[in-house]
């Protein structure tokens, strides 16, 4: 019985390297538009009109969702704001950020996501795009070992 050893094959190699390059750029996709850079987001004032109560699942309290609405360009919009742990005044003033492309999309924060997490979204997408460099380099390696019967 012939026992037979298998190589790391090159060409697996090679297409996790660029399966996880695609992953890493797809991620680099995402972190680019979470970040609202091409989106064009305006500022207005916008009035807390009433709140939602919901009961959290997982601490069982109460939570409180501001619903406000804004104008833009004469249009009413209504937005939901963040769970607090209380009720604040309604007819409260708040200011508004709206996509001035499609005006319905509205946030309380311009930078919805925190920079920490922007950080640390960038961390992961280097570590990939690192990580997908070294399999295509090792796979490249391995090729040129195997031709010369390393």
């Amino acid at each position: 019985m012939e026992i037979k050893v298998y190589r790391e094959s090159p060409k697996n190699l090679f297409i996790v390297g660029i399966s996880l390059f695609i992953f890493a750029c797809l991620f680099s996709y995402i972190i680019f538009f979470l970040t609202d850079t091409f989106t064009n987001y305006s500022e207005t004032t916008g009035v807390v009109i009433e709140y939602e109560e919901r009961i959290d699942p997982v601490t069982n309290t109460n939570k409180y969702y501001p619903i406000i609405e804004y104008q833009v360009d004469g249009n009413k919009y209504t937005a939901r704001g963040a769970a607090t742990e209380r009720k604040s005044n309604v007819n409260q003033s708040v200011t508004i950020y709206y996509n001035t492309n499609k005006p319905e999309e509205s946030r309380l924060d311009k930078n919805e996501i925190s920079t920490k997490s922007k950080v640390a979204l960038v961390i992961i997408d280097v570590v990939m795009l690192l990580g997908s460099t070294a399999f295509i380099t090792y796979a490249f390696k391995r090729r040129k070992a195997n031709r010369q019967g390393l």
